[in-house]
């Protein structure tokens, strides 16, 4: 539930301007090579997964995630690996629509219930997830760990904490609000 004290932006339907693409490449956390992915996940239990990618290797690495964000594309690639992992069994699935360099309403309530609910997620994106990582990382209960891949760079592991959701809430008020939602 989007709650009274966050920023008004959360749960909007908001777009990614153009001017502000080349910023995103920026790694928001800490970025860690394929070689080292495996040891950095293992043992983290308060996990988000976002793309196909990342959720694969975290699932090979037998760590399962307590909210995996897909599109069922690998740079632009139909893929569907990660639908064939036990943990996709257990995960209840909410599919959501979402646009590419957007971030719908859908998303932020499939994320929303995910947080609230303690069963394991699967948020299947009909669209694109590439921006999922920013309202994943504002939306998360401290502790949590966001890992996104980041194309060229490795995988990124943001922590959800002040520090970072402050740098997500300074994104999100510069990205346009689509339709007045």
């Amino acid at each position: 539930m989007l709650t009274e004290g966050m920023p008004s932006r959360f749960g909007r339907h908001l777009r990614l301007p153009d001017t502000m693409r080349r910023e995103l490449r920026t790694p928001l956390g800490r970025t860690v090579d394929e070689a080292a992915f495996a040891r950095e996940v293992r043992g983290l239990d308060r996990l988000v997964t976002v793309g196909d990618y990342c959720s694969m290797k975290t699932l090979d690495a037998d760590v399962e995630p307590k909210v995996a964000v897909v599109d069922l594309r690998i740079e632009r690639r139909p893929v569907n690996h990660v639908m064939n992992y036990p943990f996709i069994e257990k995960a209840e699935v909410i599919d959501v629509e979402n646009p590419p360099a957007h971030i719908s309403p859908g998303v932020w309530r499939a994320l929303e219930t995910s947080f609230r609910r303690p069963a394991k997620f699967l948020i299947r994106v009909h669209g694109e997830e590439d921006l999922v990582t920013l309202p994943a990382i504002a939306l998360a209960p401290d502790g949590f760990t966001i890992v996104y891949g980041l194309p060229g760079q490795g995988a990124v592991l943001v922590k959800a904490d002040s520090e970072a959701k402050s740098r997500v809430d300074d994104i999100l008020s510069r990205m346009e609000v689509v339709n007045g939602s």
